[in-house]
């Protein structure tokens, strides 16, 4: 019986995931159009179920459903969601190197609202992922048109241009705005008030800016001549949230000490 139901469960999953499938490549001849409310939730609640059964297929589909209808919101919310992600690992790994250095046996790793030495602090990671969602996001998503509207095509000149535009202007003025605002956002949280938070995160931001920046270059520049090259530009943003992960792991080791001082 029991087998029977999870057949049953797989197929309909199959089933609905097929429905998105189809839905997309319908859409895609159609003009553009938005979705009832209600049906926001069903892909939701579609591209949950591809995640939990690591169905990348499934999820993608999702993905580019949300994508046709809301672009700019899809990928703000994709940002967030891997800041979220790297912030938790960077925590993660942070714990793991304490207990290391401290000869301490390794103990599991549980999450909590508060700062813990064995705990992961989701308040941390949540406003990281803010920052994500409401600032980078956004960013980017904005600057990957801007950048394609003033300077088209997959050229060699035009590849060059648009790769030194991203490092030389985009990048520090991304890394930049947060330092800056990771650091506000992690002193209010310690109650250490607006004036003294933005006095630290500039110093913060002011001494680690450049080292930053200069490691960016190496991940980045390669990254993104490549997605200038061979990655539709509705997908740059998509593409730039996997490479993300794990620098914006870095970046939150590098950056989240700032509400625990």
């Amino acid at each position: 019986m029991a087998g029977t139901d999870s057949d049953t469960a797989s197929r309909a999953g199959a089933a609905l995931q097929m429905a998105i499938y189809d839905d997309a490549r319908q859409r895609s001849a159609r003009a553009p159009r938005r979705w009832p409310a209600a049906s926001k939730w069903v892909l939701a609640s579609a591209a949950a179920a591809a995640l939990v059964q690591c169905d990348l297929g499934g999820l993608l589909a999702a993905y580019n459903s949300a994508l046709h209808d809301w672009p700019f919101s899809t990928k703000a919310l994709s940002t967030g969601i891997t800041y979220v992600l790297s912030d938790l690992t960077a925590q993660a790994l942070e714990r793991r190197a304490v207990a290391s250095s401290s000869g301490g046996s390794r103990q599991g790793i549980t999450l909590s609202a508060a700062g813990s030495e064995s705990k992961l602090r989701v308040g941390r990671a949540l406003r990281f992922g803010a920052v994500g969602l409401l600032w980078v996001g956004p960013l980017l998503a904005g600057w990957f048109q801007l950048m394609e509207h003033f300077v088209p095509g997959r050229s060699a000149g035009a590849v060059t241009r648009k790769l030194i535009l991203d490092q030389l202007v985009q990048g520090p003025f991304m890394i930049g705005t947060m330092y800056l605002l990771t650091g506000v956002s992690g002193g209010l949280a310690t109650g250490r008030g607006f004036g003294r938070s933005l006095r630290q995160a500039r110093r913060t931001a002011e001494q680690q800016l450049a080292p930053t920046w200069v490691r960016s270059v190496f991940v980045w520049a390669p990254v993104q001549a490549l997605q200038q090259l061979f990655v539709p530009l509705q997908h740059r943003v998509l593409v730039a949230n996997g490479v993300s992960y794990f620098w914006d792991t870095y970046l939150a080791n590098k950056m989240g000490g700032e509400d625990e001082s």
